[in-house]
Formats: structure tokens, sequence, C-alpha cells
């Protein structure tokens, strides 16, 4: 096996994994929505916001997962994608910060749509949402965020990581 069908090999895995984890989330979403009577009560209510985000993260976990499939489809077909190492690392570091980047989207994604339907749950009950909650909300944005950030630009945080290697290493003249 070489090492392009191993990677789409993982790749598919890490696909599987994310769709399970997007399907087991709907009877926690479903529970929450009919436990609180639907939305027929207050439809233009902005408390239902917070439900709504809590779907469309799971949602958007769903076309992660078609996404990381097509892509380990690419990387068996096209010739121009390359996981072997560019240098003289075992490991193209692009490659493996990409990688970084989808589980860190995973992982943001999953825990920001348990956090906003808990926002809605606690709203839905007559409380504030708590400053924890909210900070929680905010924090796993920013990890989906900064998981974006290493597919797209991950050769740019390879050259940061370069950077920081040979940061103070600098001989005095």
């Amino acid at each position: 096996m070489t090492s392009k069908e191993l990677t789409s090999v993982a790749l598919k895995a890490f696909a599987i994994y994310v769709l399970v984890h997007a399907i087991l989330s709907v009877p926690f979403l479903t529970q929450t929505y009919f436990s609180h009577g639907g939305f027929y009560e207050n439809l233009d209510d902005s408390k239902n916001l917070l439900l709504f985000l809590g779907a469309a993260s799971f949602i958007l976990l769903v076309i992660l997962a078609v996404f990381i499939w097509r892509l380990a489809n690419q990387i068996v077909t096209n010739t121009n994608v390359s996981v072997e190492p560019t240098d003289d690392s075992k490991i193209d570091a692009s490659f493996l910060l990409a990688l970084l980047g989808f589980y860190l989207i995973f992982d943001g994604l999953l825990r920001f749509g348990y956090v906003c339907t808990s926002a809605f749950t606690q709203v839905q009950d007559g409380r504030e949402v708590s400053a924890q909650t909210i900070a929680y909300i905010v924090g796993h944005s920013f990890q989906a965020a900064i998981g974006l950030t290493l597919i797209i630009k991950s050769h740019g945080w390879v050259e940061f990581i370069r950077w920081l290697q040979r940061a103070g290493l600098k001989e005095k003249t």
C-alpha cells in the first residue's frame, strides 16, 4: 500500500468518524427541541437562534465529512496532491497542519453545537445564558477558526513555525 492510499484510507476513516458524531448528535438536538415545545410558540423569537446555531453546526459536520471523503478520493486520483515530504523531514509539515486543522474544525463545531443547544435550554428554562457558556461558545468558535486557517494557510503556518525555530539562534557578531 502506498502512502497516498494509506492516507486516503485514514482520511476516509476520519470522515466516517465525523459523520457518526454528527448523526449521534441528532437525538440530543431533537430531545432539546421537543422538550421545550418546539418553535411553534415563538417562531420569531431570538432565543431560537441558539438552537438553530446548534443544528447548523451539526449540518456543517456532515458537510465536513463529505469534504474529507472527497479529499481522500482526490489524494489517490490526483497526481498533484503530495503527501510525500518536500524536504528532509519525514512527513510534509503543511499536510500535517492541514490534518490538524480538520480535527480542530471537527472538534470545535461538535462542541459548539452542544454548547449552543445547552444555551438554548438555559434560556428556555427562564435563566440567562451564563458567562461560562458564552465563553465556551466563543472559545469553540475560535478553535474552529484556527482549524480553518490551518487548512487554508498551512504553508504560512509552516513558515511561521520555522521562523520561531530560528528565532534567537542567530550568532552575535
